[in-house]
């Protein structure tokens, strides 16, 4: 009976299964289980009413926007809000234009800002799964391999910092997109350059300016950059310098016309009247002892096993209301073991937040409080604020610096430590990688990241949530990298297999 069974004549396989088809419907199912676990996470924390003081804020921008034609805060019914620029205008302006498109969000303005806004909610949601897309494709496409995008896709898709940000209608989200569409056109600016594409960027960067105001000073580095590539690089310098200007241009038109605005209802060419409160704040870290020092660095870490304080440090998108309090790892305290033999909690007084009056943060604002009642108007005692403290600065430079690296490592915190912190690695990597192999448009991709990090370290108290809208940014990254690593890995692998004859 075997012998009979193999005398058969063997069975083909149906057509249909060769390599490649199996092998695209291998990653049609990873696709199609990447956004099924997308849409499964978001349905799970989407839905939380957990809009505060600055969601309010944006919110009402949004609906004085759709339903009186000006940009205004004021929480009120009558049919002419008065001006103000207390916040950029972009993230309410995206968030205007979710209103009028998405039904369901016509409202009275007391329903509209006690409502959980699910619908508005939704319309980021499908912006922030746009973004997660065109991050793994632009990896993919890059590197050559599926494996990497889909690494990228789900650390953008699956964000906790980013899914926080929406439901609190926090600029972060609108902020994460426009830095993420303004790398991806400067890299194809400087892969195949263009006008057009020159003209987007600076487009971009002005929408990125209306929405945090740090990327204002972005289009400085940027310039020099354009200039050293147009001196010292092989692209085509005429094409180069044209985009130059119309960069400049594009980048121009919106920010001049918000400023304009402002300069002709205040007096003052600015964006917002609140510069002076963030450096009021930042001046203050200048004075930090020896002890407050070190302590700022185990405050703003978010390990459970090594911060006495880490309720009040918790990441971006992990905050709760019963957050996570100080452990032990293995019967041992960390804290206690290392810095906690000469350090006491008095030290962490002045660095935490809302703890004590006298704290750096809450020194910062009652300053800037003092001066606008002192003088009577916000843009006022807010230019009195600024010049204040920097003056403050510029007597102290070398505690101001110092004081920079414990707000850098406060920034590298900006989601989960395991996707930040390997993120912002591989973001310094590719930015020295590119510079050494000469890749023009990786390193102009990377550069408005590096730029907001360093900015934020420099300036201002660098918050993790600031440099949450770095996440894609770091995802690509992440995704690069680990294309990298894989195929040393593999290249090392098979330099070590014997040769057969």
């Amino acid at each position: 009976m075997p012998r009979l069974l193999e005398s058969l004549p063997a069975m083909p396989a149906p057509p249909y299964l060769t390599k490649a088809n199996l092998r695209f419907a291998g990653h049609v199912a990873i696709i199609l289980l990447l956004l099924g676990g997308f849409v499964f996470h978001a349905s799970r924390n989407l839905p939380q009413h957990a809009i505060d003081h600055d969601g309010n804020h944006y919110l009402c921008m949004a609906y004085n926007l759709v339903h009186h034609g000006i940009i205004s805060t004021q929480r009120t019914l009558t049919p002419h809000p008065w001006l103000d620029a207390w916040r950029s205008p972009g993230y309410p302006a995206f968030l205007a234009l979710g209103v009028a498109v998405v039904p369901g969000l016509d409202l009275p303005l007391p329903s509209f800002l006690s409502d959980d806004l699910l619908p508005l909610k939704k319309w980021q949601l499908g912006w922030l799964l746009l973004a997660a897309i065109l991050a793994g494709v632009f990896v993919w496409r890059t590197t050559g391999s599926p494996w990497p995008g889909y690494l990228s896709f789900a650390v953008v898709a699956y964000s906790p910092a980013l899914i926080y940000f929406i439901n609190r209608f926090y600029s972060e989200a609108g902020a994460a997109l426009i830095i993420l569409f303004l790398s991806l056109a400067l890299y194809r600016a400087l892969k195949r350059p263009s006008l057009c594409a020159f003209a987007l960027a600076g487009l971009l960067l002005g929408l990125g300016a209306l929405t945090r105001a740090a990327l204002m000073y972005c289009w400085l580095p940027l310039m020099i950059y354009f200039a050293l590539l147009a001196w010292r690089s092989r692209l085509p310098r005429g094409r180069l310098l044209a985009g130059m200007a119309v960069f400049t241009l594009a980048f121009a038109v919106p920010v001049g016309a918000w400023m304009a605005r402002n300069h002709y209802h205040y007096g003052r060419w600015m964006l917002t009247y609140r510069s002076g409160l963030v450096l009021e704040i930042r001046s203050n870290y200048a004075v930090m002892t020896p002890k407050e020092y070190l302590a700022a660095f185990i405050y703003y870490t978010p390990w459970v096993y090594l911060n006495p304080l880490v309720q009040e440090s918790a990441t971006p998108g992990n905050q709760r209301w019963d957050p996570p309090k100080h452990q032990k790892l293995w019967g041992a305290d960390l804290y206690q073991a290392t810095l906690g033999r000469f350090l006491t909690m008095d030290d962490f007084n002045h660095l935490r937040e809302w703890n004590r009056g006298d704290s750096f943060e809450m020194r910062g604002q009652h300053n800037w409080t003092r001066n606008i009642n002192w003088l009577g108007h916000y843009t006022v005692g807010d230019t009195y604020s600024q010049k204040a403290a920097i003056r403050k600065i510029l007597a102290n430079p070398w505690g101001h610096l110092l004081a920079s690296i414990p707000l850098a490592w406060r920034g590298l915190f900006a989601d989960t430590w395991w996707v930040a912190l390997p993120g912002f690695v591989c973001l310094f990597y590719l930015a020295v990688s590119s510079l050494r192999r000469r890749d023009w448009p990786l390193l102009a991709f990377v550069l408005p990241s590096i730029y907001m990090y360093g900015f934020h370290s420099l300036i201002t108290a660098n918050y993790a949530r600031f440099n949450s809208p770095l996440v894609p940014i770091l995802a690509v990254c992440l995704g690069l990298c680990a294309h990298r690593l894989a195929r040393r890995w593999t290249r090392r692998r098979e330099a070590k297999e014997p040769a057969h004859a």
